[in-house]
């Protein structure tokens, strides 16, 4: 069984009776604390807009297209090849030149004013 417990505010404490053996506790297992120093935003809006996103033709020989939604201006396009490594980064592009890329997946970085946004595509 599972009990949650909301924090709503500084200093707030909680003593909850329980009727069961207490076998572990976890604090946060999803990452979804917010401190004085950093921000979340939870919620399927973010998900919805990164599906607006697309990469074609995947897989690629040449050219690589990113198609984003029109409310949308891509900023900075950051490409990393599959060990995390810096390729290329391009600003104010939706058509990429891919064809000195070594082939394999790597990873582009979407960098919008609405947030960043993560796509693969496998070059061949």
């Amino acid at each position: 069984m599972n009990l949650v417990l909301n924090n709503n505010s500084n200093g707030e404490e909680f003593t909850e009776a329980v009727t069961f053996k207490v076998t572990k506790v976890e604090i946060d297992p999803d990452s979804h604390l917010i401190s004085k120093n950093n921000s979340v935003t939870l919620g399927i809006d973010d998900e919805v807009l990164a599906s607006q996103f697309s990469v074609f033709p995947n897989p690629v020989t040449n050219e690589l297209t990113v198609k984003n939604p029109n409310q949308i201006h891509i900023e900075k396009i950051t490409i990393f090849n599959s060990l995390g490594q810096l390729e290329r980064q391009l600003k104010n592009v939706n058509t990429i030149n891919v064809s000195t890329l070594m082939n394999g997946l790597h990873f582009l970085r979407i960098q919008t004013e609405q947030g960043v946004f993560h796509k693969s595509f496998l070059k061949q």
